[in-house]
C-alpha cells in the first residue's frame, strides 16, 4: 500500500478501536470501496500532501540485535520444513534496506487532522449495508 496510505488505515484503525473497541479488515475494505468518491479524493489529497514533508526512512537491517533472532528463527523454521534439516538453516539472505515510514507530526499539518476525521466519519462510520450495495454497484 505504500506508507502513506498504510499510515491513513491505521489512522482509521485507531479511530475504530476508539468507537468500537477493535477494528478488522472492514477498515480497508471500507476504504476500498469509497476510494473514489469525490470527498474521499479531495481529503486524501489533503492528508497525502501533509504527510509528503513528514515522510523519513530507516534502515532495516536483518541481522542488527534486535532482529537478528527473529530472522535466524525464520530461516530455521523454514529450512527444517522445506528442505529439512541436514541441508543448513540458511533459506534467505540478509536485507538491508530503507524503509519509509510516515512521521505522525503530519496530523499538525494542513488540517490534516480534519482531513482524516472526515476520512473515518466517510469511509468506516458508513452503515455496513450501504458498503455493500456501492461495491455491488
Amino acid at each position: 500500500m505504500g506508507a502513506q496510505l498504510t499510515e491513513v488505515i491505521r489512522c482509521l484503525n485507531v479511530l475504530e478501536t476508539d468507537r468500537t473497541g477493535s477494528s478488522s479488515y472492514r477498515i480497508y475494505e471500507a476504504y476500498d470501496v469509497r476510494q473514489m468518491s469525490r470527498v474521499v479524493q479531495d481529503d486524501l489529497e489533503r492528508v497525502f500532501a501533509a504527510m509528503a514533508r513528514s515522510t523519513s526512512s530507516i534502515l532495516i537491517d536483518d541481522i542488527c540485535d534486535p532482529l537478528k533472532g527473529v530472522f535466524d528463527a525464520i530461516n530455521l523454521r523454514y529450512a527444517q520444513r522445506i528442505v529439512g534439516e541436514d541441508k543448513g538453516s540458511t533459506i534467505f539472505s540478509p536485507r538491508r534496506r530503507p524503509v519509509s515510514f510516515v512521521r505522525p507530526d503530519f496530523l499538525l499539518r494542513d488540517g490534516a487532522r480534519d482531513a482524516i476525521l472526515r476520512l473515518y466519519d466517510t469511509i468506516a462510520a458508513a452503515p455496513r449495508a450501504s458498503l455493500i450495495a456501492a461495491a455491488a454497484s
